[in-house]
């Protein structure tokens, strides 16, 4: 694995793990290169409580077919998600290689390939029995902080007007806006937004969308 160190404010123990970049090879496509930035818990997988463990981390239905359909179509597949339970010292940084591990095999059954997985692992609550005190602060990685998708943008030479976030939450949204990305939610419970994303009912509904949109 290769690690992009990015923010000056954590302390140096820290800075190698705040963003795994997958060991493919980063891409220079210039304009013209594209990539769906994807949110995990609630648009990869099931969204619940604390996912500590392996069995706890479950795919939705039709995960690995509709990624494929974009990869084919040309986009990279990058992974940015908040795991804040990792400051609350509810689970480990080896906890989250394992359930990235299983979600990238998983995927590659399908034969998708995440480009690269971007996580920040900050939260800015404090009074956690076992937080990780130096992880405890608000850093713009942190969405609804847009740190994440700019480095992305930075590390595979995307094109902002043809690249998409998609996610499940008002953070994600609001990032995708201060990163001057299109946004698409993928959740119909969420309406005090103030910002005017494309809303589908899941990512295969997104994935067919963008595809028609950019036919």
């Amino acid at each position: 694995m290769n690690y992009i160190d990015l923010d000056s404010e954590m302390p140096e123990e820290w800075k190698e793990i705040f963003v795994k970049v997958t060991d493919l090879p980063a891409l220079k496509g210039g304009e013209n290169r594209k990539a769906l930035l994807l949110d995990r818990d609630g648009v990869l997988n099931e969204n619940v409580t604390c996912i500590v463990s392996l069995d706890r981390f479950n795919l939705l239905p039709g995960i690995g077919p509709a990624l494929k359909k974009a990869q084919d179509a040309g986009y990279l597949l990058i992974l940015i998600t908040n795991q804040p339970d990792i400051s609350k010292g509810f689970y480990s940084f080896e906890d989250l290689h394992k359930i990235h591990k299983k979600l990238r095999n998983y995927l590659l059954e399908s034969g998708v390939n995440l480009a690269a997985i971007y996580t920040c692992p900050t939260h800015p609550d404090s009074g956690f029995d076992g937080e990780i005190v130096e992880l405890k602060y608000n850093s713009w990685f942190r969405k609804p902080g847009h740190g994440l998708l700019e480095q992305a943008i930075k590390d595979y030479c995307l094109n902002r007007s043809l690249s998409y976030m998609i996610g499940d939450n008002k953070s994600d949204m609001l990032a995708a806006e201060a990163a001057q990305v299109k946004g698409i939610l993928v959740s119909e419970k969420i309406h005090d937004i103030n910002v005017d994303p494309f809303v589908c009912s899941n990512i295969l509904e997104a994935v067919d969308s963008i595809l028609l949109y950019n036919k």
